[in-house]
């Protein structure tokens, strides 16, 4: 249950160039700072936060968050994904303590003594667990009341939505929607409503939902490279809250309050 298993130690570099060196990585990016920004009232509220990032990549959010004076702690399985993250903070000019920076998958989460967080950012990691249910549950547990999970996932609609525009009925009639394991592409697209239900048990309230590419990962190539990245965000930003498109994104955004306080 952890993201980017230990094998892909070694795979690392390709998977930051995939993932996050693209005009997918950008938008993506963008829109889930711009909304974290505006849908959590602590980090327009001047407070000094504990952050946790678990699932943390490259450490991108985690390290704008720091910069704002902001505390974070880093967990990753991936030891090459931990050292990337420390050269990314070291190339934005800043530091991280070797106690921000863990080496752990998701099972060992609630073995490590970790307190309870005022924000905890789990973006594009519930998508690599073969069961994503227990996964939400160790990111709950580190919420602490009145704090909030921001929480990024690969989301089947929209999945199901490209292999219809591409013709690959054979694959929805299987519903064959995983990645092979070891590769890039996610092994479990999640249903938005299937996903809801689980928060409710875990003293989860949602707050806010988005859609993250609504449109531009289905845009055909020649179309897309007559626009910069910039109009295309712009556009994204549009959309994003908007159905039907929101429900077609092809992440999902959703920010959770943990009810009680």
């Amino acid at each position: 249950m952890s993201h980017l298993p230990k094998g892909f130690d070694g795979k690392a570099e390709k998977f930051r160039q995939r993932i996050y060196g693209n005009r997918k990585g950008v938008i993506r990016l963008a829109l889930l700072w711009e909304q974290l920004n505006a849908q959590v009232p602590l980090l327009r509220e001047g407070q000094k936060l504990s952050v946790l990032d678990l699932g943390c990549g490259i450490g991108q959010i985690s390290a704008r968050l720091a910069a704002l004076g902001h505390r974070p702690t880093l967990v990753d399985a991936s030891h090459e994904m931990l050292r990337m993250a420390q050269a990314h903070y070291e190339e934005t000019g800043l530091t991280l303590e070797p106690s921000q920076l863990i080496c752990a998958g998701l099972e060992e989460v609630d073995g490590l003594g970790l307190p309870q967080y005022d924000l905890v950012v789990m973006h594009a990691v519930l998508e690599w667990l073969p069961d994503p249910q227990p996964g939400l549950a160790v990111a709950a547990a580190r919420v602490r009341p009145g704090g909030y999970l921001s929480l990024a996932y690969y989301n089947r609609h929209g999945l199901i939505y490209r292999n219809l525009l591409h013709g690959n009925f054979d694959r929805i009639r299987r519903e064959h929607y995983s990645g092979h394991e070891g590769g890039f592409t996610p092994i479990h697209a999640i249903l938005p409503d299937e996903l809801e239900s689980w928060l409710s048990p875990l003293g989860l309230e949602p707050v806010y939902r988005a859609g993250l590419r609504t449109f531009s990962d289905f845009m055909p190539r020649a179309v897309a490279e007559k626009y910069s990245d910039e109009e295309v965000l712009d556009m994204e930003r549009r959309f994003a809250e908007v159905e039907p498109y929101r429900s077609l994104g092809r992440y999902q955004h959703l920010i959770c309050r943990k009810v009680g306080a």
